[in-house]
């Protein structure tokens, strides 16, 4: 578990994170970035919207998931925004020999952004995702890549922040449960049956890099 198991919270400033462990350059470069800027993040409430002196550990996921994302905006004193560049695709060219089977594509993709979106309100944002639902069903299985193969669904999303009420929501749409999501939800039994299955699951990373201890 992350954080204090009674106030949850993680006190930013000091050379140890809230495990314990040395914290690394990227850690105090991120959270010092924070602390000297005016930063804001889509997925946050108005409230989180200001850098605290603690922060608990949902909200350090969440910037965290930005920063990982790099979808977060941060603005320095000079009112001038960071800019990234959108996605690209990786340059590829079979040196094999093509698969016999054609795909049809009978029916369009979803649309890359409609997906991106989604994921992202997937995060913290309950009635977007129920909006986004209702307009695209299809979307609850949709996984984002957000570079390098880090794959994400809405539910591996929300399961990596512990929203419970848009987890319920996704899996009453048929999101399809995994292991991380089973672990946030204390599903001992069913982590237990996948691990016997394969038990290097154990050291298996979800969205982001976070490993399942993180989950549970």
């Amino acid at each position: 578990m992350l954080g204090s198991p009674k106030t949850g919270r993680l006190a930013v400033g000091g050379p140890r994170s809230f495990s314990g462990r040395l914290l690394s350059q990227f850690d105090l470069f991120t959270m010092e970035t924070l602390k000297g800027c005016c930063w804001w993040f889509p997925w946050l409430g108005p409230s989180e919207n200001l850098m605290p002196e603690a922060i608990s550990r949902r909200l350090f996921a969440k910037i965290g998931t930005g920063v990982s994302l790099g979808t977060a905006a941060v603005v320095y004193s000079d009112d001038t925004p960071t800019q990234k560049p959108g996605p690209t695709e990786a340059p590829f060219e079979r040196d094999y020999e093509a698969p016999d089977f054609k795909p049809s594509w009978s029916n369009p993709q979803l649309n890359r952004q409609l997906v991106q979106d989604f994921v992202i309100y997937a995060h913290s944002d309950l009635e977007m995702t129920r909006k986004l639902l209702d307009k695209q069903p299809a979307l609850v299985n949709a996984f984002m890549d957000w570079g390098g193969g880090d794959w994400e669904s809405g539910l591996g999303g929300a399961s990596h922040m512990g929203e419970r009420e848009i987890v319920a929501l996704l899996l009453d749409r048929g999101a399809r449960i995994d292991i991380f999501c089973a672990a946030m939800l204390g599903q001992l039994e069913a982590v237990k049956a996948l691990l016997s299955i394969q038990p290097r699951l154990i050291d298996s990373k979800g969205p982001h890099g976070f490993s399942l201890h993180f989950h549970a």
